[in-house]
């Protein structure tokens, strides 16, 4: 429950701004792995309509649909921008676009579809796609998958469980708010 509260607050699905159905399935586009799996072949077009810092390539993301255009800081518009960008990547190339997304609940990057069992990204995307349940399995996979990161959640050692999980960059930050969490679920129980 802690690292799906961490990774998306619970939720796997955003509403949709003009009704109170869930909307589309939460995702996060990261610039630096479409340039990983894409941009690196395109590097010119990727320019043109992604940003990402070369020191921290993390940080720094910015996309544009066209040259004339502003630049937007898309994590901070919330799943319309998320999708935005990610929609107009899934427009150059659909596998290596969904490789660039982290979905749902508990925020599994779609280069990890082979990791949970998926024989393509697709196949994972449509699965988490149709529900929070699905979501649920996957994470159960992934870290079962990893018995370095079950490990580590075992022992309650949640800076490795989250530099496994989401790499080192911010490894401290996730690993204090997952332990954050998990204590205050052991306090309700």
């Amino acid at each position: 429950m802690a690292v799906l509260c961490v990774e998306s607050s619970g939720k796997g699905f955003a509403r949709d701004g003009q009704t109170t159905r869930p909307g589309r399935m939460i995702i996060r586009f990261e610039n630096h792995i479409f340039w990983k799996y894409w941009g690196k072949s395109h590097p010119s077009f990727f320019f043109d309509h992604f940003k990402f810092n070369s020191d921290k390539p993390w940080r720094g993301h910015k996309f544009r649909k066209t040259l004339k255009s502003g630049w937007t800081t898309f994590h901070q518009e919330g799943q319309s921008g998320e999708w935005e960008a990610f929609e107009f990547a899934r427009s150059k190339h659909q596998r290596f676009s969904m490789y660039s997304i982290s979905m749902g609940m508990p925020q599994i990057m779609g280069f990890n579809h082979k990791k949970i069992g998926y024989k393509s990204v697709r196949k994972m995307f449509d699965f988490f796609s149709r529900g929070e349940r699905n979501q649920i399995i996957g994470l159960f996979d992934f870290m079962g998958g990893n018995s370095n990161m079950s490990s580590a959640l075992r022992k309650k050692d949640f800076f490795i469980f989250a530099k496994l999980y989401n790499g080192p960059g911010k490894a401290r930050i996730y690993a204090e708010r997952i332990k954050t969490y998990y204590e205050l679920f052991n306090k309700l129980m």
